[in-house]
């Protein structure tokens, strides 16, 4: 009689450690898209209140955004707090996803500096994606002039040289606002191809004026 009870008490056992391993499978799958969710949208809020923070400190600057930089948008207040690390600048800015946040001097239509290129570096191809078909500025007050997707981590203005929708190099991922076929923002079909990394290794490049 005590064997069987045994027998009885394995089978129970067995059946409760699979449970609970069923349920740790879906709950650590279940946190991690909660947590890549979480980061996708700290990114882009991160992105958008950095930018919204150069264009109005800028805005009356006769010599456009020559010299920017991230230690002097630190200096001034202007980057979110959790975007860099007081007690380690060198690193320089950082997303959600502990990827780079790189600024570079850009080029207006005279070929002055009155632009800004903003790249967002270390992205996954999903959070790629979602920001490659947000709006960034169809309003010319907004000052967006040209996105960058691709894998490529910019040493320097990558989009210095677009202005128009003519400008416009898919091939190269390079794209702008329009009405042409690749007008961004992209579509979500088009966004998931070009945005063609493995990884981490997606990166997303803004141009402002």
């Amino acid at each position: 009689m005590k064997c069987c009870e045994k027998g009885r008490s394995m089978i129970e056992m067995l059946g409760v450690l699979a449970i609970v391993g069923v349920l740790s499978v879906g709950g650590i799958a279940g946190y991690s898209k909660a947590m890549r969710k979480v980061r996708s949208e700290r990114t882009t809020t991160q992105v958008n209140e950095l930018i919204m923070n150069i264009r109005n400190l800028y805005a009356h600057q006769i010599n456009g955004y020559k010299n920017i930089s991230a230690d002097l948008l630190i200096d001034i207040n202007q980057v979110p707090l959790d975007m860099y690390d007081p007690n380690n600048r060198a690193q320089g800015l950082t997303n959600a996803y502990g990827g780079k946040i790189l600024l570079f001097e850009s080029k207006d239509l005279s070929g002055g500096p009155h632009a800004f290129e903003l790249y967002v570096t270390g992205l996954d191809k999903e959070t790629c994606a979602i920001m490659a078909t947000l709006e960034w500025g169809y309003d010319p007050s907004s000052g967006f002039e040209a996105m960058y997707v691709g894998t490529t981590e910019p040493t320097t203005a990558m989009l210095a040289d677009v202005h128009t929708p003519t400008d416009s190099v898919p091939e190269n991922g390079i794209f702008t606002p329009g009405t042409h076929a690749d007008a961004i923002p992209l579509t979500i079909p088009r966004a998931m191809t070009v945005c063609s990394c493995s990884g981490h290794e997606c990166v997303i490049g803004l141009k402002y004026l």
